[in-house]
């Protein structure tokens, strides 16, 4: 089989009124910069996408507490009806072409990573106090995990990925494999109160298995990521007003105009909602690890 040959689908998570607004803009620009390919999203509303003729809209109640931890169900639906799937984050944007003849090989491709070892090192060295204490005790536990999974973390190609666009291919099962130790991982980290991308999830599953990682810089996809743009205009990379219209139209979804009545309510609700949430998850969690107790909590 040919890579022309050899189906594919964008896919992403979209929860809440603000994330599925900015994943109608993404199905906007994949629409027109990919035509005819299926963007897969996991929601809340499948609705909000009903007049999208790329969108496949699947209704999704969470899995984990931590929304990003629910790629893992994202990426297993994908695999199961393509041959690789290609995750964006809902508030990026595809700003040209995508390449339609570039040959992914199997496992996963990231156009950003590094050791998992570096990145925890990195986000060690903060000024606060607390918050290093904190990360101190994440990395130790990091390092605890690793023992149980007969990974070695200090070895640089056990990879972090930094999972805003990355495209995961089917490689003769061990995709498998590893979404059943993503799972496993990412619910560990929840049971020991570590809330956080998924990419070091990814990476430690990926390691365990024996799923390549590869870092891409992806010539020919052109994209916006706020935070990449605001790091390269920082560096003097980029011309601050380049990209301002991609900045005023996330701005404008993720702080649209309310009143202060329906922004206090707004809050209340949301922190009603987490904390109900997080005790569902909590419990439900913990019934989980009680099938294997000991790698959970020895």
């Amino acid at each position: 089989m040919t890579q022309k040959q050899e189906t594919f689908c964008f896919c992403t998570l979209a929860y809440g009124s603000t994330y599925r607004a900015l994943a109608r803009e993404l199905a906007k620009d994949l629409e027109k910069y990919s035509s005819g390919t299926p963007f897969l999203i996991f929601t809340d509303k499948p609705k909000a996408f009903a007049d999208c003729c790329n969108v496949i809209p699947v209704q999704h109640r969470r899995h984990f507490f931590y929304h990003s931890n629910d790629r893992k169900c994202l990426l297993e639906k994908a695999l199961s009806m393509f041959d690789y799937c290609v995750n964006i984050d809902s508030d990026v944007r595809i700003l040209a072409p995508f390449p339609q003849d570039h040959e992914w090989l199997p496992g996963i491709t990231a156009r950003s990573c590094s050791s998992i070892i570096k990145q925890e090192k990195l986000r060690v060295d903060v000024k606060s106090d607390r918050l290093r204490k904190i990360r101190l005790q994440w990395l130790e536990r990091l390092r605890y995990l690793s023992q149980k999974l007969d990974v070695n973390l200090e070895d640089k190609n056990v990879k972090w990925v930094y999972e805003f666009l990355f495209v995961l291919k089917k490689d003769a099962g061990k995709e498998i494999e590893f979404l059943e130790q993503f799972e496993v991982i990412a619910r560990y980290f929840e049971l020991h109160g570590i809330y956080r991308g998924c990419g070091t999830a990814m990476g430690l599953a990926a390691a365990k298995v024996g799923l390549p990682v590869r870092h891409d810089l992806m010539e020919g996809v052109e994209f916006f990521d706020d935070k990449i743009e605001k790091a390269k205009i920082s560096n003097g990379e980029a011309e601050p007003k380049a990209k301002q219209e991609y900045f005023d139209t996330q701005y404008k979804i993720e702080h649209p105009q309310k009143s202060l009545l329906e922004k206090a309510v707004l809050k209340a609700l949301r922190v009603v909602t987490e904390k109900a949430r997080f005790y569902y998850h909590a419990v439900r969690s913990r019934i989980i690890s009680l099938r294997d107790y000991d790698f959970y909590y020895r």
